[in-house]
């Protein structure tokens, strides 16, 4: 009797606890000027990839979200300060990253690729494959600082001129007005930027990019040793299986995000 009394009463005191934590609002970290992946219509809604997959993440745990904008490059340092729960953010899972957060399982595969003008030429990759950083004498590669593209064209393409941005609107508009003749950024960014606005402006140039400057995809990052990382995985996988990935892949893009899920 005295063990049940003791189990009753721990069961009593818990379930509060329990409840609350199901229940609590679940605080994620974004950009929300990086169309499509999350950014503000013209009614100042938070839309894009991202913010749905969010969304349904928190159905799946019973607890509804609040977004908070964020800077790319001081996003992980507001995580770590407690300012948000969670961070989805195209993060790429990096080593050097994983010292600082704890990573989800990946939810888009990392390509990089080229995008520039119509009118644009030039061989940046040798027949085999190699960057061709020769053919970028006198030109200038814009990209957005503090991403893993930095590092993969300081040492890929070493000696050509970069210029850095803190966001991709930015970056595209330079691209338009000639301040920049290349950039480079994932493969789904370049398409949803530029090509697919401006078709008759814009193209890829070269191929799509895999490298190990890249990582191993882009994942949610937590703080190092979080709980919530369980529950995001969890959350992320059924949403994999149960083929809601699929669907909000092909409501922003025509290509598959995670090659593993939809080839």
């Amino acid at each position: 009797m005295k063990n049940f009394l003791l189990v009753w009463l721990f069961f009593i005191l818990m379930t509060p606890v329990l409840a609350q934590a199901q229940g609590e609002t679940l605080k994620v970290g974004t950009d929300c000027d990086y169309t499509p992946y999350s950014s503000r219509d013209s009614d100042g809604k938070l839309v894009g990839f991202e913010i749905d997959l969010v969304n349904e993440i928190g159905s799946r745990l019973g607890r509804a979200v609040e977004f908070h904008c964020t800077p790319f490059d001081s996003a992980i340092p507001s995580l770590t300060t407690h300012m948000y729960d969670a961070l989805f953010d195209t993060l790429s899972i990096t080593e050097e990253r994983k010292k600082q957060v704890d990573f989800t399982i990946a939810y888009r595969a990392n390509t990089g690729r080229f995008g520039t003008t119509k009118d644009f030429e030039a061989e940046i990759f040798t027949p085999d494959g190699q960057p061709n950083p020769k053919a970028l004498a006198g030109k200038v590669i814009g990209l957005q600082g503090a991403t893993v593209y930095q590092d993969y064209i300081a040492s890929r393409f070493p000696g050509v001129e970069v210029r850095l941005y803190d966001k991709l609107p930015n970056l595209y508009e330079d691209l338009n007005t000639g301040r920049v003749d290349l950039v480079i950024a994932s493969t789904s960014n370049v398409w949803s930027g530029l090509i697919n606005k401006d078709p008759e402006k814009f193209k890829f140039i070269g191929p799509d990019i895999e490298d190990q400057a890249f990582g191993e995809g882009v994942g949610a990052a937590v703080r190092l040793g979080d709980p919530l990382l369980a529950d995001l995985n969890k959350a992320l996988q059924s949403i994999i299986d149960d083929g809601t990935f699929k669907t909000l892949n092909q409501k922003y893009f025509p290509f598959t995000l995670l090659p593993s899920v939809w080839k």
